[in-house]
């Protein structure tokens, strides 16, 4: 089973498809790839993977909630599949180029991984065909997949360490929970360097205030609606590739 690389085709056109292409380079190019070579699976990713015959044929397709990728990512997890980096194949699509756009796609991905983590929780921890570390990951992957969220969750925890808890334990939290988001920075940095278009890109970055608030609204609505079981599609400009 492979995780092919779903390249933006309109990566340029707004400040939040910039921020997009990111995430996407962050992924497929550094965090995917180490994932291979660590044994640990990558998660599937929409209509970037690519399923064997074989597999369906052993494990079948099981998944019909609103995120079947993730639901399926958990079921093929637990049952000790492996899922590998696609380094070599492409797709294109096109990125939501507004928040309102992007909206109703983020309510999605997330009320969908929240509902595969309350399904499936115990189904991947007590499986004896992984390990410790994929279990960690793929919880990590399913609960914070979302860059922006990890880095308020860090903050937030290091905020409430540096106000109520005493030296040293505060320390401690602090820095543990700052530390988490080490590879998130190194890895958008890396990204930055290589990119074609690196200055407009990193300037997309002021923003970033902005769009942290706008993921944590979404994050509040979509937890009032998470009984919420109908597919809603991204509104989408032009054609996509």
């Amino acid at each position: 089973m492979l995780v092919i690389w779903l390249r933006q085709s309109n990566e340029r056109e707004t400040w939040l498809t910039r921020l997009g292409g990111v995430l996407s380079r962050c992924r497929y190019e550094i965090s995917y790839p180490l994932k291979e070579a660590a044994g640990i699976n990558c998660p599937m990713t929409g209509n970037g993977m690519c399923i064997g015959a074989g597999i369906l044929e052993r494990e079948g397709w099981n998944a019909f909630s609103i995120t079947e990728d993730s639901e399926l990512y958990a079921l093929y997890t637990a049952a000790g599949v492996r899922i590998h980096h696609g380094s070599k194949a492409n797709l294109r699509s096109q990125e939501a180029r507004s928040v309102q756009q992007g909206a109703t796609q983020r309510r999605r991905w997330m009320a969908g991984r929240l509902w595969v983590i309350r399904t499936y929780w115990k189904q991947l921890l007590t499986s004896r065909r992984i390990t410790w570390r994929q279990k960690l990951d793929t919880f990590v992957e399913l609960g914070l997949s979302s860059p922006v969220l990890h880095l308020l969750v860090a903050l937030i925890v290091a905020g409430l360490a540096w106000a109520f808890q005493s030296q040293p334990l505060k320390f401690w939290t602090m820095g543990l929970a700052l530390a988490s988001t080490a590879g998130l920075a190194l890895s958008t940095l890396l990204v930055l360097i290589r990119h074609p278009e690196p200055l407009p890109t990193a300037l997309a970055f002021l923003r970033l205030p902005f769009y942290a608030v706008w993921r944590l609204l979404t994050l509040v609505g979509t937890l009032l609606t998470l009984s919420d079981k109908r597919w809603k599609r991204t509104s989408r400009t032009g054609r996509t590739l």
